[in-house]
């Protein structure tokens, strides 16, 4: 997730502008298992109704239950109900919701989201797929149409074909109908799938992918949901690549440093019944087919979730560079990756986990975020 657009592409001007600078951490919020034990699934549907969609922002999260209702967190408040001007039909990453009779609606147009750049209020029309602006918020938009579109003047990066997006620090990939996937924007670490170069000023085609279903993106890296297995490119350094290699052949020169990169395509080890990924800036998650969540990458504010211990350090913070479980939550329906946290539901619990600079964490049931939500 589900970004920061600091480029110019060709005629596009730039969406944001700014350097990437992780605030300090507030609270490093991996989930514990104890924080709300397993409730037996033959409960049947409580009342409230159960989870059908989890979505991060920047700095929030949202869930959407199956009685319509919307719960958020995060911006520096606590969870609340979302009031929507239609019955929403569908939650998207970056707080997208479609609504009853073709409307959507994003971000703060209804009092929650990222704010800034890109945000819309009520629009005709239906999203296939919608992703978060990082840095600055605001969105990029799929539409049914098979059109992309990205920023308040929603600029059109596609008119037709699109079924996927995914948007990194300064980087877009979009996926198309045949399962090709194409990038423009940023590839100093090859995120854009090319040997590293300052940047790409055209949609070029990342080669060496199976027909993808679909996206995802971190900061500088990239990755492709193909039949049940994962195929990732772009920077390696920390391990999000998850293909347990450290060295993959190729420096590539940021403005930071030199690192580990690769524009080749990599399997993920031991997946090949994934359903869903996702990205923060230097780490991946993998929702399973059975609903168990896998992560890779950077350990930082506990960004793998897991309570088993790295025996890695990438830059001075504990990282794997193989998948390891996230703790605490099981059957997972939902994934959705933020700014540097992650978030994922079953129908009984919500667990999120990495940066809690703002709020954007829960862990608990999902009756007592019903509570607090006051639904």
């Amino acid at each position: 997730m589900s970004v920061a657009l600091a480029m110019s592409l060709g005629c596009y001007q730039s969406v944001v502008v700014g350097e990437l600078d992780p605030p300090a951490p507030q609270d490093a919020g991996v989930p514990s298992p104890d924080a709300a034990p397993d409730l037996p699934e033959d409960l049947g549907t409580p009342e409230g109704g159960v989870p059908v969609g989890v979505s991060t922002g920047v700095f929030h999260s949202c869930l959407l239950f199956s009685t319509g209702q919307l719960a958020c967190w995060g911006d520096e408040l606590r969870p609340r109900r979302i009031a929507l001007p239609r019955g929403p039909t569908e939650l998207l990453d970056g707080s997208c919701v479609n609504l009853e009779g073709r409307g959507y609606v994003c971000g703060s147009a209804v009092g929650f989201g990222d704010g800034g750049v890109g945000d819309v209020g009520l629009v005709e029309g239906q999203l296939l797929a919608a992703t978060s602006i990082r840095l600055s918020g605001g969105n990029c938009f799929v539409f049914d149409d098979g059109s992309a579109r990205c920023g308040r003047g929603i600029r059109t990066l596609a008119s037709s074909g699109v079924v996927d997006i995914a948007t990194g620090f300064a980087h877009i990939c979009l996926l198309d109908e045949a399962g090709v996937v194409r990038c423009i924007g940023s590839n100093e670490a090859s995120q854009g799938g090319q040997p590293p170069s300052e940047e790409l000023l055209s949609l070029t085609v990342v080669r060496g992918l199976p027909p993808a279903q679909a996206i995802a993106a971190g900061g500088e890296h990239t990755c492709a949901l193909a039949s049940g297995a994962v195929y990732c490119w772009g920077r390696g350094a920390e391990g999000q690549l998850g293909d347990g290699e450290a060295d993959h052949g190729r420096i590539c020169v940021t403005p930071e440093r030199t690192i580990d990169c690769t524009e080749n395509p990599v399997r993920v080890l031991g997946i090949d019944d994934a359903v869903e990924v996702a990205g923060t800036a230097v780490t991946t998650c993998v929702r399973r087919e059975g609903g168990e969540i896998l992560c890779f990458g950077s350990d930082d504010f506990g960004a793998l979730g897991s309570d088993m211990p790295t025996t890695r350090l990438c830059d001075d913070v504990g990282c794997s560079l193989a998948p390891v479980p996230v703790s605490g939550i099981d059957g997972a329906i939902g994934l959705s990756g933020g700014d540097a946290h992650f978030c994922a539901a079953s129908q009984r619990q919500v667990r999120c986990w990495g940066l809690d600079r703002l709020d954007q964490l829960f862990n608990g049931s999902v009756d007592a975020l019903r509570d607090a939500a006051g639904l």
